[in-house]
């Protein structure tokens, strides 16, 4: 389609999504925390989200003929779901703009693997790709964030009338995990 405007949701590294995808950082880089951030102010973060996003984005992503892209560990990518569904049910999907989630699969492999209830381990267990590459990945996956499995990102699927696109995001040839690819493919 021809789309008229790419809106494109960039991850806080130190948001509610991102403290989520890596639950074990915060005892590791305690610096990192906000000391103001109490469980109500988050509420009321997470709700002004929303106002934004229903009051300014979703209208401009309809009048726009948007393109809108996110990723799975995001605070906006989350608001921007929760406040377009009504919207998406109401109009039976029949809507101007396209909303594209960019996936890693190093970021679901140890959700599908811990959770078996997750949407992430539904897709991995009638994916024979995915399976294939799980022992690859895993060993990637300590290579790029230790043999701690706490420490390794976690993220889930995002349920909704969207597009999800997911990137391996490894390298065979050295066994790594590799996010220029993922990047290249964001830009």
């Amino acid at each position: 389609q021809d789309y008229k405007l790419v809106i494109f949701f960039v991850p806080s590294r130190l948001g509610p999504a991102w403290w989520k995808a890596f639950p074990h950082f915060k005892d590791r880089f305690p610096a990192k925390r906000v000391p103001e951030e109490s469980p109500e102010e988050i509420v009321r973060a997470a709700r002004q989200l929303d106002l934004m996003m229903q009051s300014v984005l979703l209208p401009l992503a309809l009048r726009t003929k948007a393109l809108i892209v996110g990723q799975p560990a995001c605070d906006l990518t989350a608001a921007f779901a929760r406040v377009s569904a009504p919207i998406l049910r109401q109009r039976k999907g029949d809507v101007s703009y396209r909303f594209i989630v960019l996936a890693q699969l190093p970021w679901l492999l140890r959700t599908a693997r811990e959770n078996k209830g997750s949407f992430a381990a539904q897709v991995m267990e009638q994916s024979p790709r995915w399976q294939s590459k799980a022992e690859l990945m895993d060993k990637a996956l300590l290579k790029r964030f230790g043999d701690a499995m706490a420490f390794q990102p976690r993220a889930d699927l995002m349920t909704g009338t969207h597009a999800t696109i997911v990137c391996e995001s490894l390298n065979v040839e050295t066994g790594t995990v590799e996010h220029g690819p993922f990047d290249d493919f964001q830009e």
